[in-house]
């Protein structure tokens, strides 16, 4: 990006981001990050489901639906709430985080050439970005209806970003009302 000019002046210590900058040779739409056949769809985190908010685009994480674990203990259906058709587990393995917040993978890219510190990257979001096949929107949208009730909630596990593993990962809750997440 060396010779690139800014399209208009900003701040010092605003981080440059492709849109600022004029000739960025970096995906021109968000939508040019997504292969064939995946589609874009974005969940709203916390900071526990977003690994404390050191997600960053770019990243791969394992995207599981859990109970929610109220101050009574897990759910169940003695509670007049059945989460009985709830379908607890993996979601995905190794989902591609294509944001976190407004931040793209593509923005990752001028940060590193720009020589900008990950440190001054927004690191308060409260949502991320995920590359969904097609062939599993059906589970992720959902996990996400369930996770907006109030007996499930999904979880965002950061993993390496060589790991290309399949886990045989399974989700129950114990007699002590721990969750447990388990191959």
């Amino acid at each position: 990006y060396s010779g690139l000019k800014l399209k208009d002046a900003v701040p010092r210590g605003t981080p440059l981001l492709r849109h600022l900058l004029v000739g960025a040779t970096s995906a021109d739409t968000f939508s040019a990050q997504l292969n064939k056949d995946e589609r874009a769809m974005t969940f709203a985190v916390d900071e526990k489901q977003a690994t404390a908010h050191l997600l960053r685009a770019g990243d791969y994480v394992d995207v599981v639906l859990v109970p929610k674990k109220p101050e009574g203990g897990i759910p169940d259906s003695s509670s007049g709430a059945s989460t009985a058709a709830i379908p607890f587990g993996v979601v995905k393995q190794r989902a591609h985080v294509l944001a976190a917040g407004v931040v793209s993978a593509a923005d990752q890219q001028v940060f590193a050439i720009a020589g900008e510190n990950q440190d001054t990257q927004p690191d308060q979001y409260q949502t991320i970005t995920l590359a969904v096949p097609v062939s599993e929107l059906g589970a992720f949208v959902t996990a996400q209806k369930y996770a907006e009730s109030e007996d499930a909630q999904l979880l965002f596990l950061l993993r390496n970003p060589n790991d290309d593993s399949i886990a045989a990962l399974a989700v129950t809750a114990s007699a002590d009302n721990q969750i447990k997440i388990y191959s």
